[in-house]
């Protein structure tokens, strides 16, 4: 969160979605949707993920976010 504290407020990453967020995701992978619609339903996608180091870095306008998930 330390990447997007100037920008969004609230403690987790999750805070950050709103309730009605849709995710679209660049690549496939087998078992991955390709479109996630609603802060709760990517909460669930990514449940399990706990063990994994989530980094997020933001640009300035136009805001694009870089979501990386490592082991």
């Amino acid at each position: 969160m330390e990447g997007l504290s100037k920008f969004v407020d609230g403690e987790h990453y999750f805070d950050t979605l709103a309730d009605g967020v849709l995710f679209e995701f660049r690549y496939e992978f087998p078992g991955w949707p390709r479109v996630t619609r609603g802060r709760d339903n990517l909460i669930a996608l990514y449940s399990g993920y706990g063990a994994k180091s989530v980094s997020i870095a933001a640009t300035a306008w136009p805001c694009i976010l870089r979501v990386t998930v490592a082991s």
